[in-house]
């Protein structure tokens, strides 16, 4: 195998990793040869998403298998993508599957471009009110300190500490805004989902998305596989490996380490239950069909629509709610903050201009 190219080793960016695999699925879907038709589109296609294309069609040209090819132009893809590509090339559908993968890419993509617009506003709230706390520490505190005749505790202690409080806010204010930015470049590497979440897994509705988005593409995979006949413990292990819920995927593994030593996935017994529990409800059910393979197709179809829908309604939700939710959290704290900071000493001050002895 030839040596990766460097500059790609790290892994593509997320947009780049979406925009070639649909190109890829569609070509596949096409059954067109992909060495010549991949070297004309990544002569069209923008930025890293073409280099990646010509790069793969170099390596397909040269004899390497279109699995081998992916994974050494996109060294730092996970792992899953590699067993999601084996599992489509089981089950005869490797256009399929490479679409599994591309829609839970999508959903990251989508999740990440949301959060990073609902995160402008409170970006631009935190520089205002840094901004207006140095402009309170250096001229609105020894205003009012100067108005004070007796020099309460209240603005004596503001005196004191105005310029610790001051490089607290701006350090602070700069640690945010860097954290945002690392944030917003390393999230648009692809690599695992779960990682990729990052500090998104804390947001509601995330693990959601994630959740039904792995569910689907394990029902998706698994149905591929047994529609072609291939073993279910195959299948099932395979569709274990090309998904990114970690409780999800070592459950298959025993559920498949079961059948394949001639166990039964109907038969109760308290080692499988605990392991065929954590699947999804609706992968539970299509399970108990696994005698039957017209029965088990149809209930694995099934349950990859409706964890798809359920995946997408979780999807409308955080696009509504989630930036509502940033912007009242982060900018209303800030705002109450601020005004409270403001409101302390102002407020001491004419305590103390009530106290004095007007004629």
């Amino acid at each position: 195998m030839n040596a990766s190219s460097g500059g790609l080793a790290a892994g593509p960016v997320l947009a780049d990793f979406i925009l070639l695999n649909e190109e890829i699925a569609g070509l596949v879907r096409a059954r067109v040869p992909l060495e010549s038709h991949l070297a004309q589109i990544g002569a069209e296609l923008p930025g890293k998403a073409g280099e990646l294309a010509q790069g793969i069609s170099r390596r397909l040209e040269a004899g390497e298998s279109l699995l081998d090819a992916i994974e050494a132009e996109c060294a730092g893809m996970p792992a899953a993508y590699r067993a999601t590509i084996l599992a489509g090339l089981a089950s005869g559908e490797p256009a399929s599957a490479i679409e599994s993968v591309v829609d839970s890419a999508t959903r990251l993509a989508d999740m990440r471009r949301i959060t990073g617009m609902a995160m402008i506003y409170p970006m631009i709230i935190i520089v205002v009110a840094v901004a207006l706390t140095c402009v309170m520490c250096m001229i609105l505190i020894p205003s009012i300190n100067m108005l004070s005749e007796s020099h309460s505790p209240t603005i004596s202690w503001f005196m004191s500490w105005r310029l610790v409080l001051m490089r607290v806010v701006l350090v602070g204010g700069a640690v945010l805004l860097l954290g945002f930015v690392v944030w917003w470049w390393r999230t648009g590497r692809f690599r695992d989902t779960a990682r990729a979440l990052g500090w998104l897994a804390l947001l509601p509705g995330s693990r959601g998305i994630f959740r039904w988005t792995q569910a689907a593409t394990f029902a998706d995979l698994l149905l591929l596989m047994t529609e072609r006949g291939v073993p279910l413990d195959k299948a099932i292990r395979l569709s274990g490996d090309a998904i990114e819920d970690l409780e999800l995927r070592s459950s298959a593994h025993q559920v498949a380490e079961h059948i394949a030593r001639g166990g039964s996935v109907t038969i109760n017994n308290d080692a499988l239950t605990e392991q065929r529990a954590k699947f999804p409800l609706l992968l539970r059910l299509a399970l108990f069909h696994s005698l039957n393979r017209e029965s088990l197709v149809n209930s694995l179809r099934q349950a990859a629509i409706m964890y798809r829908e359920h995946a997408a309604r979780a999807a409308e939700w955080y696009a509504e709610y989630v930036p509502i939710l940033l912007t009242i959290g982060i900018g209303g704290t800030l705002a109450i903050g601020f005004t409270l900071l403001v409101l302390w000493p102002y407020t001491s001050l004419l305590q103390e201009l009530s106290n004095w002895h007007w004629r």
